[in-house]
């Protein structure tokens, strides 16, 4: 059985809580066993938990939060709680704010690897042109 690349659910629901509807996620008081060493887990409890997690990352312009030993998207981790699964698809942003991680303003998207649909330009609503035919749009309500 391969190995998922995500933590479960429940692993999320301990680190965790999700204020969807603002679209922000806050440390919890983290138990012993996500830590390898007892002063790890005080150091990290004493420092975070009840603080807000993730930060904005510039170059890209979404936000990340970093646990178990790795770095994940604000916006994926939403969804996996709000949803109860880790999304299949790519998660775009309605209003194009990268930051704004909603729950509303997140939507479920095509995967990198499935091919365009002919359609597909219709079901975007164009929101400013960022270079000659690359646009930044949002995904209109279908």
């Amino acid at each position: 059985m391969k190995k998922s690349l995500y933590k479960s659910i429940d692993y999320l629901n301990e680190c965790f809580t999700c204020e969807d509807e603002a679209g922000e996620l806050y440390w919890k008081f983290r138990p012993k066993k996500h830590f390898s060493t007892d002063g790890a887990w005080k150091s990290f409890n004493g420092e975070f938990a009840g603080k807000r997690a993730g930060c904005h990352v510039v170059e890209h312009g979404y936000m990340q939060v970093t646990f178990g030993g790795k770095t994940y998207s604000a916006h994926r981790v939403i969804f996996a709680m709000v949803n109860g699964r880790w999304p299949e698809k790519r998660i775009f942003h309605r209003d194009g704010d990268k930051t704004n991680n909603c729950i509303d303003n997140l939507v479920e998207g095509r995967a990198k690897a499935e091919p365009k649909k002919e359609n597909e330009r219709e079901l975007l609503e164009p929101l400013e042109v960022v270079r000659h035919g690359i646009y930044v749009g949002r995904p209109l309500d279908v």
